[in-house]
């Protein structure tokens, strides 16, 4: 009498196409999966910031900042891994330089003076200005 059973080798074949066949979509990028990268405008209000408030200044750099590392990560972590909407190397390097000159800006302004606040805020702007730039364009990839 022949058994109605599935043989363990067909059932292990047909598991093992489901297992390879679901690999693909586990790396895939997740639609609802963005990239939120600081408007331009979050960078131009903090033109206005005066030296008194240059704590406030700094503490909200240093926010935008982690959100950057936050996506340089993500980012990063597609390119490595060949999924789409991952950053290509060129544009993840470039990205992870202004992020680097953004740090040495931020760490200049614990020894700003009042004297050199106005030059030393807006070279901390434009490097926050530069690591946006190059976050937008690494997440367009």
């Amino acid at each position: 009498m022949k058994s109605s059973l599935i043989s363990p080798r067909v059932l292990t074949s047909v598991l093992l196409g489901f297992a390879l066949a679901a690999i693909p979509a586990a790396f895939a990028a997740d639609p609802a999966d963005t990239f939120p990268i600081p408007a331009a405008s979050d960078v131009t209000a903090l033109k206005d910031y005066t030296y008194d408030q240059r704590s406030d200044f700094t503490v909200t750099v240093r926010n935008v900042a982690a959100k950057f590392d936050n996506l340089i990560v993500r980012l990063a972590k597609r390119e490595k891994g060949g999924i789409e909407g991952g950053a290509n190397a060129i544009a993840l390097e470039k990205l992870q330089t202004s992020r680097t000159e953004l740090d040495h800006q931020i760490a200049r302004l614990d020894e700003v003076t009042p004297e050199t606040w106005v030059a030393l805020r807006d070279s901390v702007l434009k490097a926050l200005e530069q690591t946006r730039t190059a976050c937008a364009e690494a997440a367009k990839e």
